[in-house]
């Protein structure tokens, strides 16, 4: 079940938060195939940048449709406030269908928002929709899976988006990971913050039936026998 606020984060770990997590990781999970440790590292990085309410505003900035529409700049920024999950920036880059474009470049080709059941962002004119969450997520699914420029930027040194869906380490090093190739904006000072969800939220739906993955599973039984190993040789 979808929870969603014109204004602020959700608390972490509350029930609002985590039924959030749970629909998110339903999508990249279930339905395209990502592994446990790439979902929490989006969802560390989603809590970061929204508490995860897919209504969120960057700095709770609400703009209009049309402001949106037209790339408003509030007074003092840079930049058109972010909105949604992952802080889609400019907003319009989710907001507004794949017609839409900025400066000739057409925001994510060959997806058409507006037919997935769900989509309807919220404005400051105009009431969204309570599910916006789910279309915000599986259009982040489905650009990774296209390879597109426009959500996942390579950077030397690190995973593409083909390689980041099938992560199966810790959340840790997903959650840097996909700072480095889908939002890449805060500077990497939040790396550590982003980190600590993806644990939180890795943990906890470890805990309500996930699985970790392949060498997810292999390292967390590696550090079991070390635990282990470790206390029965204190104890001698």
């Amino acid at each position: 079940m979808w929870h969603a606020k014109s204004i602020g984060p959700y608390t972490n770990l509350s029930e609002e938060a985590t039924d959030n997590a749970q629909e998110i990781a339903t999508i990249l999970i279930d339905v395209f195939g990502w592994t446990l440790e790439a979902a929490a590292g989006a969802i560390g990085n989603m809590y970061y940048e929204s508490g995860l309410n897919p209504w969120r505003w960057e700095s709770n900035h609400l703009l209009t449709k049309q402001q949106a529409i037209d790339g408003y700049i509030p007074s003092g920024w840079r930049y058109s406030p972010g909105y949604g999950l992952i802080g889609w920036t400019p907003a319009r880059k989710y907001q507004i269908n794949n017609a839409s474009t900025s400066g000739g470049i057409i925001w994510f080709p060959n997806y058409d928002q507006e037919s997935y059941f769900g989509y309807g962002p919220n404005w400051s004119d105009i009431p969204g929709n309570i599910a916006d969450g789910a279309a915000q997520v599986t259009l982040l699914a489905t650009a990774m899976a296209r390879g597109s420029g426009n959500i996942w930027v390579n950077h030397s040194g690190h995973v593409s988006a083909s390689e980041y869906i099938a992560i199966n380490t810790t959340p840790e090093y997903a959650a840097q990971e996909f700072w480095y190739g889908a939002e890449n904006s805060a500077g990497s000072s939040s790396i550590p913050d982003r980190q600590g969800y993806a644990r939180d939220y890795y943990d906890w739906l470890v805990e309500h039936g996930y699985h970790p993955s392949g060498g997810g599973l292999i390292f967390q039984i590696m550090f079991f026998i070390m635990a282990i190993t470790n206390k029965w040789i204190l104890k001698l």
